[in-house]
């Protein structure tokens, strides 16, 4: 995967610096995590510090045409940008190295001495009962004329 920037200017009312750049690659188009990094890399640059915006694949080639940011320091970043695009970027932590399937909610669990209550049906009230009857009646009596 390489990556050339095209086009790199500041924005000072935002603090950070807008970037335009194009990657070549092989196979899938690559995440944002990964794009992150070879940018980090390249504009020496922390990872945390950069937000990639969008990622435009050319159908069929191994080419896509980036937009992102870098920002100074942390406190910028979170007041410019939105909040989803923050956590769309962050690491997914998870406590005590579980992989995310262990982490699932574990399904309720029953002792095994008791049988599983079923939920009880109330019946329908005669009023409701009543009104639907009525609904399905005429419907009926206009197909026989």
């Amino acid at each position: 995967m390489t990556i050339e920037i095209k086009k790199q200017e500041e924005a000072p009312l935002f603090n950070r610096t807008n970037i335009e750049a194009r990657i070549a690659f092989d196979g899938p188009t690559p995440t944002r995590k990964d794009i992150q990094k070879q940018l980090s890399t390249k504009l020496k640059v922390e990872k945390e510090l950069i937000i990639v915006h969008s990622i435009y694949t050319e159908f069929g080639h191994g080419v896509a045409d980036i937009k992102a940011s870098t920002y100074k320091n942390k406190k910028d970043l979170e007041a410019v940008e939105r909040k989803y695009m923050i956590n769309r970027h962050a690491e997914k932590k998870t406590e005590g190295g579980d992989t995310p399937e262990e982490t699932a909610a574990p399904a309720e669990a029953k002792p095994e001495g008791e049988a599983p209550v079923a939920e009880e049906k109330t019946p329908e009230a005669p009023a409701e009962a009543a009104v639907e009857e009525k609904a399905k009646a005429p419907a009926e009596e206009k197909k026989e004329e």
